[in-house]
C-alpha cells in the first residue's frame, strides 16, 4: 500500500509539472473512509476559456461567463452543467453530457447506457474528449465509474470510448482523468485514470490542487465531500477571475 501512496505522490508532482493536461476529474475515498470525494477543474488558454467562474445555481454546479461576449467561441463547449445529484447518483463532467447522464440515470438507465450517446467536442481541430464520472452510493458500498469519449489521435473519423469501473477505493488515493495526455499538443488522454492523493480536510484539498493547476492556465476548481453515513454534502468553489 506504501508503494500505491507513493505512486499517488509522483502523480500529483508530475501533474503539477505538466504544460497542459486541460480539464480534470478525481474522485475516490478520503483517508478516513468517511467521504467520498468528486474534484473537477477547468482550465483555459484563450480570454475565451478564461471568460468564465464556477458557479452553484440551485441543486446545480455550473459554468458561466464572466461578461457577456456575443463573440465567444463554442459558447456550448465552454458553458455547462458539470455537477448534478439523482437520488444516490452524484454526477460530475466536463460538457453538457452532465445532464445526458443525468437523464438516462433519471429513466433507470446505465452510465454505460449514456456513454454509448455521448460524443467528443466539436472543436477542430482538438476534438477535446469528453470526461465523466458517476459516484453510486448505496447502504453497503460505494461504486465509481469514470468514462472517456475521445478521438483516435485527434481524428474525428474515429470515436474511442472507455467505461472504468470500481466497486472500491483506496482511502486517501483518488483515480484522476484529464481531457489531454501530458504534454502540449492536446492529445486525447491515453491509458487509465492514475492514482492521485487525497486528504480529509476539503479546504486542504483545495488549496493542494489549485496550487498544482498552472497558475496562467486557471479558470476554477470544484471539491465535493459526500459524507458516507449521514449523506450530507460539503462543498467549495475557486474560481481565478469573479
Amino acid at each position: 500500500m506504501e508503494d500505491l501512496l507513493k505512486t499517488a505522490e509522483n502523480n500529483c508532482e508530475k501533474l503539477r509539472n505538466s504544460y497542459y493536461t486541460g480539464r480534470t476529474i478525481i474522485m475516490g475515498i478520503s483517508p478516513d473512509q468517511k467521504n467520498v470525494i468528486q474534484l473537477y477543474w477547468t482550465v483555459g488558454r484563450s480570454e475565451d476559456s478564461k471568460n468564465r467562474h464556477i458557479i452553484k445555481w440551485k441543486d446545480e454546479i455550473r459554468t458561466e461567463p464572466i461578461y457577456k461576449d456575443e463573440n465567444m467561441l463554442y459558447p456550448e463547449l465552454r458553458i455547462y452543467t458539470l455537477c448534478r445529484q439523482i437520488n444516490n447518483y452524484h454526477i460530475i463532467s466536463n460538457g453538457t453530457q452532465t445532464d445526458v447522464i443525468y437523464d438516462y440515470l433519471l429513466k433507470n438507465k446505465s452510465f454505460e447506457d449514456a456513454m454509448e450517446v455521448i460524443s467528443f467536442e466539436h472543436d477542430e481541430p482538438i476534438f477535446t474528449p469528453r470526461i465523466s464520472a458517476v459516484a453510486n452510493m448505496t447502504e453497503n458500498s460505494v461504486q465509481y465509474k469514470l468514462g472517456i469519449v475521445k478521438t483516435l489521435d485527434q481524428n474525428s473519423n474515429y470515436t474511442i470510448k472507455h467505461v472504468f469501473s470500481y466497486d472500491n477505493s483506496v482511502p486517501g488515493i483518488g483515480y484522476c482523468i484529464n481531457t489531454y495526455d501530458f504534454g502540449n499538443e492536446c492529445k486525447p488522454f491515453k491509458g487509465e485514470p492514475y492514482y492521485v492523493t487525497l486528504f480529509d480536510d476539503i479546504d486542504t484539498l483545495t488549496e493542494f490542487y489549485w496550487n498544482v493547476i498552472p497558475k496562467d492556465k486557471r479558470v476554477g476548481l470544484y471539491a465535493k465531500y459526500i459524507n458516507i453515513e449521514k449523506g450530507t454534502i460539503e462543498e467549495r468553489i475557486i474560481n481565478e477571475r469573479y
